[in-house]
């Protein structure tokens, strides 16, 4: 039996061998854990007024020439408009007050589109419609321009 004050030394589990071997294992768990890649896929061609990107929480202010990162929520103030240009063949203008959430179909989508106000959901069904169709109905042309290259 031991006193209450006397160090146990012979033990492999005290709180020395445990910071010990915590530490020196703490790098290869940190080696296990990826890291998540940000994909540049285009850039900023123009902007007037206000306009910024999120991506994870992080806000950043887009100006001319400024990178665009594949998940970025690009969008646009009032009265601002951005220019975009994602992979080779796509162009994004938004008009004012504008959001939109740049993702790996957007940037092969290919085509010049405008967004120049209010709220649009850009999806496959719309690009399987328009492939097939080669123009939109009427009641979605209103305030868009989309033109396939």
């Amino acid at each position: 039996m031991t006193n209450l004050g006397e160090i146990k030394r012979d033990r492999p589990c005290n709180r020395r061998w445990l910071l010990r071997h915590g530490a020196l294992a703490l790098p290869f768990i940190l080696v296990g854990i990826p890291a998540r890649a940000v994909e540049r896929v285009g850039s900023v061609e123009d902007v007037k007024g206000e306009a910024f990107a999120e991506l994870d929480a992080v806000r950043r202010t887009l100006d001319r020439a400024a990178p665009v990162f594949l998940g970025d929520e690009v969008a646009t103030g009032v009265a601002s408009r951005l220019g975009m240009r994602l992979g080779r063949d796509t162009t994004i203008r938004l008009g004012e007050q504008a959001r939109l959430k740049i993702d790996r179909f957007l940037v092969d989508a290919g085509g010049e589109m405008t967004l120049r106000s209010g709220p649009l959901l850009f999806d496959r069904m719309f690009n399987r419609y328009f492939a097939a169709h080669g123009s939109l109905p009427e009641v979605l042309r209103q305030g868009l321009e989309v033109k396939k290259i």
